[in-house]
C-alpha cells in the first residue's frame, strides 16, 4: 500500500493534528489576557498571558511575524540568527498536561507525521523539565531540534523551548542560546548533547525502557547517509519498540474508542492506521489514504457537545497556521455544483475550506473538511479533520472518507452511520422532532389545530399540504398554486412547496440564505443567537430550521434596526421537493410575540 506524501506529512505536521491536539487534548486554564504581541523592544519581550521575560543579544533578532498572543491559547516569541537565519521559539502554551505528558504527545505526533523521524527523550529527568532531541531530514538534509517543556503554573500552562537546526550545526547554534535568557535564567536547562550521549551508551543496551518508549539512535550529520545495520534477531525494531498505547483500540480495520466507545471501520485498501492516543477526556484514531489524504477522528469533552462552538473554535485554530506555515487566505470549497461544502443540524455542523499560504517559503494550498458532531450529549464531541493535500483529488478523497464506518455509543439500532457526505448535511438523528427557538419545543408535522369559525385555509394543489390560520390575526397578501403569503403587524410569513434542493431540508435553508445575501441592498445575514449564547438553529436532513438577522440598506429587507428572519425547510417529496417557510420580522424587539403567532399557523400545516 503506498502511503502518504512527505510533503503532506510535514504540512499536517505543521497545522493539522499536532497543533489541534494542544486546543483540544484538555480543558483550557485562562490566565490574564493581553492583545499585543509581547515584544518589547529590539531584545526584550514579555509574555502578555503568562507574564516570563526573555531577553537577547546577538546573534538573535525577534522574528515579528512568528511572534503572537491568542488569549487563552499560547504566546509564542521567535527568534532568528542573523546570519543564518535558524528559528530558536520560546513558547507558553496553555494545558493542564505535566511537561513529560506534553513532550510525549509532540514526540508522538511528529512521529506519526513523518515515519523516519527519531526521538531520544528525557522527559523525567531530575531537573524538574523534560527534553527531547529529533532527527529527521528537511529536503534531503539531516536536521536536528532540541525542544525542552517546564511547568509554568501547575495546571495551567507550560513554556516550550524549541531549537531547530541543520544536524551539523547544533552544537554552535546550541551555544548561540546563551544569549538568551529567560526571567534572568539561560533560555535552556539541560543540553542536548547529554541526549546524544544518552543515544550512543544505550544502542546496545536491552533496558526495560526500550519496550515502553521509541528510543532509537540518532545519526550525526556525518553518518546520516550511511545505511542502517539491519537489527539483530534479539534487537527490538521500530515496530515492536510501539508502546501498546500508539494502537490501542485497533482490531484490524476497526478503532473502538476506549473513553467514548464509538468505532470507526475502514477498508483496508484505502486506508491504513497511522496511530490512536488515549488521555483523559480525550482519544483519536488517525488513518492515511492511499491517496494524498489523512483524516483523523478525535473524541474530547472540551466543547461539551456543542457542535457550533466545536466548529467555530477548530476552524480558527486551524486558519491561524503556524510558525513554519502562513495561511494567506481561506475559502470556502464548492461542492459540484458549485455550492459551499457546509452545513449544520442539531448532532452536527461541518465545513470544507481551501487554504493557500507558504510552507517552508513554497506556497501551498489544500483542504481541510472539518465536522463537529455530538457524541454524548452536553458532554462530548466526536471531531472529524479530513486533510486533502490536492484540491483535484478533494472528490475522490471525501468519497472515501464517507465509505468509512462510524457507530457512535448511543446507536443502538444496529446500524452502521459514516460522516456527512458533502451533498447531506447529517444522517437523521434518532428523534425527528428539533427544538424550536421560542420554546425549545417544534411540533411535528401531524400535529392538528382545529379550526376555529374565523379561520381561513390553504391547499397546495400540486403537493397537497394543507394549512390554515386566523382571519382576524393574519392578512392573506397573496397566494399562488403552491404558496401563500400572510402579513401581521410587522411580520410576514410565506409557506411555499419549491421543487429544488433535492429535497433536501438542510441544503434548502442553505441555498435561501444564500439567495437572501445576494439580494438587492443586503449587506450582511448572519446566525442570530440565543439567550444562552448558541446559535438558534436545529434538525436534519427532513427538517431544519435556522434563525438569522438580515442587515440591509435598502430594497426587500431593509428594517430599521435589521430584520430577523425564521428560515424552515422539510421534506415534501423525498429526492426532488421541499415545503419552505419564511417569517420575517421587521421589527427585532417584537420578535417574540410574532413568532408565536406565526407558529400558531406552522402548527397547522398537514403534509400528505
Amino acid at each position: 500500500m503506498r502511503r502518504p506524501t512527505s510533503r503532506l506529512h510535514s504540512i499536517r505536521s505543521a497545522i493539522g493534528v499536532a497543533l489541534l491536539l494542544s486546543l483540544i487534548s484538555g480543558p483550557a486554564r485562562p490566565v490574564a489576557a493581553q492583545s499585543d504581541d509581547g515584544l518589547v523592544d529590539e531584545t526584550t519581550y514579555t509574555s502578555p498571558q503568562f507574564a516570563y521575560t526573555v531577553t537577547w543579544d546577538t546573534p538573535w533578532v525577534a522574528d515579528e511575524a512568528g511572534t503572537r498572543s491568542r488569549p487563552d491559547r499560547d504566546d509564542v516569541l521567535t527568534l532568528r540568527d542573523e546570519e543564518s537565519d535558524l528559528p530558536l521559539v520560546v513558547a507558553g502554551i496553555v494545558t493542564d498536561l505535566l511537561p513529560e505528558e506534553r513532550l510525549e504527545t509532540i514526540v508522538a505526533n511528529r512521529t506519526e507525521g513523518d515515519e523516519d523521524l527519531q526521538a531520544v527523550l528525557d522527559p523525567d529527568n531530575d531537573d524538574g523539565f523534560a527534553a527531547a532531541l529529533l532527527a529527521y531530514a528537511d529536503d534531503g538534509s539531516a536536521v536536528h531540534e532540541y525542544v525542552e517543556i517546564s511547568e509554568g503554573e501547575a495546571g495551567e500552562w507550560l513554556r516550550v523551548v524549541d531549537l531547530r537546526v541543520p544536524a551539523e550545526d547544533l552544537t554552535d547554534a546550541f551555544d548561540a542560546t546563551g544569549t538568551v535568557e529567560i526571567d534572568g535564567d539561560a533560555a535552556f536547562r539541560g543540553n542536548p548533547s547529554a541526549l546524544l550521549d544518552t543515544a550512543d551508551d544505550g544502542d546496545d543496551e536491552d533496558t526495560e525502557d526500550t519496550t515502553e518508549r521509541r528510543r532509537p539512535r540518532i545519526p550525526t550529520a556525518d553518518e546520516d547517509d550511511e545505511p542502517a545495520e539491519e537489527p539483530a534477531d534479539d534487537e527490538p525494531t521500530d515496530e515492536a519498540t510501539k508502546t501498546a498505547s500508539e494502537l490501542e483500540g485497533v482490531d484490524g480495520t476497526t478503532y473502538t474508542s476506549p473513553n467514548f466507545d464509538h468505532s470507526v471501520t475502514w477498508d483496508e485498501d484505502v486506508w491504513e492506521v497511522d496511530q490512536t492516543s488515549v488521555e483523559d477526556g480525550f482519544d483519536r484514531v488517525t488513518l492515511s489514504s492511499t491517496g494524498d489524504s489523512s483524516i483523523s477522528l478525535s473524541a474530547t469533552t472540551e466543547f461539551d457537545g456543542d457542535v457550533t462552538e466545536c466548529l467555530v473554535q477548530v476552524t480558527e485554530f486551524l486558519a491561524d497556521g503556524d510558525q513554519d506555515l502562513e495561511i494567506t487566505d481561506v475559502d470556502l470549497l464548492d461542492d459540484e455544483d458549485g455550492e459551499p461544502i457546509q452545513g449544520e443540524a442539531d448532532d452536527r455542523a461541518f465545513v470544507a475550506n481551501e487554504y493557500t499560504g507558504t510552507f517552508d517559503e513554497d506556497d501551498v494550498t489544500f483542504i481541510y473538511y472539518i465536522e463537529c458532531r455530538v457524541l454524548i450529549e452536553d458532554e462530548a464531541n466526536l471531531i472529524v479533520i479530513h486533510f486533502v493535500l490536492d484540491a483535484e483529488a478533494y472528490p475522490d478523497e471525501a468519497e472515501a472518507r464517507e465509505d468509512l464506518t462510524i457507530v457512535l455509543p448511543e446507536d443502538d439500532s444496529g446500524e452502521d452511520e459514516t460522516p456527512a457526505t458533502d451533498d447531506d448535511a447529517t444522517a437523521t438523528p434518532e428523534d425527528d422532532e428539533t427544538a424550536d427557538p421560542e420554546d425549545d419545543e417544534t411540533p411535528t408535522a401531524d400535529d392538528e389545530t382545529p379550526p376555529a369559525d374565523d379561520e381561513t385555509t390553504f391547499t397546495s394543489e400540486t403537493y397537497g399540504f394543507d394549512l390554515s390560520w386566523d382571519g382576524e390575526t393574519w392578512v392573506e397578501d397573496g397566494r399562488s398554486a403552491d404558496a401563500i403569503t400572510l402579513s401581521h403587524g410587522p411580520g410576514t410569513l410565506s409557506i411555499a412547496g419549491v421543487e429544488d434542493y433535492d429535497g433536501d431540508a438542510v441544503a434548502c435553508v442553505q441555498g435561501e440564505v444564500d439567495a437572501i445575501r445576494g439580494a438587492p441592498g443586503v449587506t450582511r445575514i448572519e446566525p442570530e443567537l440565543g439567550e444562552d449564547g448558541r446559535r438558534v438553529s436545529g434538525g436534519n436532513a427532513e427538517r431544519f430550521f435556522s434563525l438569522y438577522r438580515i442587515t440591509a440598506s435598502d430594497g426587500t429587507f431593509d428594517g430599521t434596526n435589521g430584520v430577523l428572519l425564521y428560515l424552515e425547510c422539510r421534506t415534501l417529496v423525498e429526492n426532488d421537493t421541499v415545503l419552505v417557510i419564511q417569517h420575517l420580522v421587521f421589527d427585532p424587539d417584537a420578535y417574540a410575540d410574532e413568532a408565536a403567532l406565526a407558529e400558531a399557523v406552522v402548527e397547522t400545516i398537514e403534509l400528505p
